[in-house]
């Protein structure tokens, strides 16, 4: 599913998740950074086995899979707007947003001041879906 960004002015983005306004400006190679980001989350997500879907809390889409009858939740606007802030200048923010049965977990960080959420939530799908005993051992951990 493409994403299509109708502005790079703090305006709506909007995305296959929805509507979102990120709280800080854009530019242009922002915002291509970002949409790459998230054309690459919806492409993984979509060519799986379906065990990942989305569910929506709030305003806040979810990408969701049960692993040994724990959910684990990927806040996609969550991690949308870490990245935008941190691609604003912000200081970064390692840790990255997950919960687990509805509940944030700290498990799991991305080193690199260049690193970005979307990128680090398509790994843990990826991770997830071929080998989820190969996941961060903070995070394998909490789902046991």
């Amino acid at each position: 599913m493409r994403v299509h960004i109708l502005s790079h002015n703090n305006t709506t983005m909007d995305t296959p998740f929805g509507s979102f306004e990120p709280s800080v400006e854009l530019d242009e190679f922002q915002t291509q950074t970002i949409m790459r980001s998230l054309e690459f989350l919806e492409a993984v997500r979509t060519s799986i086995d379906g065990s990942f879907t989305v569910d929506v809390e709030g305003d806040q889409p979810l990408i969701v899979k049960t692993i040994r009858r724990k959910r684990l939740e990927l806040p996609v606007f969550e991690a949308l707007e870490l990245d935008a802030q941190r691609l604003n200048g912000y200081p970064p923010t390692n840790q990255v947003p997950l919960r687990i049965d509805g509940q944030p977990h700290n498990g799991v960080v991305i080193q690199g001041d260049r690193s970005l959420m979307l990128d680090a939530i398509t790994s843990i799908m990826h991770i997830a879906i071929n080998n989820d005993s190969c996941l961060p051992e903070g995070l394998r951990m909490a789902l046991e």
